[in-house]
């Protein structure tokens, strides 16, 4: 499990808080930009589509932490789709109890941490979820809708929000860490050293992109021989060799999670040719991707 204090200190300048409210059907567009997203489910219920990715059902109570990198879109689902809107700004807290859908959201530029920066997919945070982070989540979030909806100004209230805002970053790695075994493994020894974090945070960003040593190397600020050297004395593997297990983990999650044809999922995590990327599968899962997908779809569904 990852250790909390070798996380690089989640300092969150910049946050937003706020709210957004749906009337029935309605859907909200946000194009891409450079902020890290926090939304957690108050009332009622939203389905989240992110740029050529299935939808995700977000329930009353779950979180749903988003790259707005990309963009993506929310709509209220209690009736047939209707009014469509770009998302402006962010809204006050009223006593609102008219509309069928409310969230509270937060977001953050991603250069305010690198742990944001690094999040290289969504993180959804299930109110049901059998581990520690929908509890942590749950208060989080009634933590900052209180000191949202106070009818006066507290002392240093934008300090409070970063605070949560911070604690919420801390609760979403540790929760994607300790569901994605190569990062689970990564993270630990990886945070040693803020030069090899940048390296694999730059990757989780681009896995498409063709990563070398060297490319690595330059954005973590050292030479190629440094680098390497010390990035199998923190990993215990080769640079490469970690990239391809932390390629087939994001692969085996897509799988699970979306419809998406093997040989599309192949060229979002870095290989062009589909039967490459099925023999590193088949390496790391003894499983073929389409037999790996059918067997972990039958089981969750018993």
């Amino acid at each position: 499990m990852t250790s909390l204090a070798r996380l690089p200190e989640p300092r969150m300048e910049g946050v937003d808080f706020g709210f957004l409210r749906f009337r029935a059907g309605e859907r909200i567009k946000f194009p891409p930009s450079p902020r890290s997203w926090f939304f957690q489910v108050r009332r009622g219920a939203v389905s989240v589509r992110l740029e050529n990715e299935p939808p995700i059902l977000v329930e009353c109570g779950s979180c749903i932490g988003i790259d707005g990198r990309r963009s993506f879109e929310f709509t209220e689902i209690s009736a047939r789709p209707g009014g469509s809107r770009n998302f402006a700004q962010l809204e006050p807290w009223v006593p609102d109890t008219d509309h069928p859908l409310e969230l509270v959201a937060g977001h953050a530029p991603l250069e305010a941490n690198l742990l944001l920066a690094s999040f290289w997919a969504t993180v959804h945070v299930p109110s049901d979820h059998p581990g520690p982070a929908a509890s942590w989540i749950a208060q989080l979030g009634d933590l900052i809708v209180l000191e949202l909806s106070s009818d006066r100004e507290r002392i240093d209230r934008a300090g409070i929000l970063q605070r949560l805002a911070e604690l919420i970053v801390i609760v979403l790695v540790r929760h994607m860490s300790e569901e994605t075994e190569q990062l689970r493994k990564a993270l630990p020894t990886a945070l040693h050293d803020s030069r090899i974090w940048r390296a694999l945070a730059a990757f989780h960003r681009a896995p498409a992109a063709p990563w070398t040593v060297e490319g690595l190397a330059k954005v973590a600020g050292m030479s190629r021989t440094a680098f390497a050297v010390r990035f199998q004395e923190l990993l215990g593997v080769p640079p490469l060799h970690c990239l391809t297990g932390l390629r087939m983990d994001m692969a085996a999650d897509m799988l699970m999670r979306e419809g998406s044809p093997v040989k599309t999922i192949a060229e979002r995590v870095g290989y062009s040719a589909e039967a490459a990327f099925n023999r590193a599968f088949v390496r790391r899962f003894g499983l073929s991707p389409g037999r790996w997908r059918t067997r972990r779809r039958d089981g969750a569904a018993r």
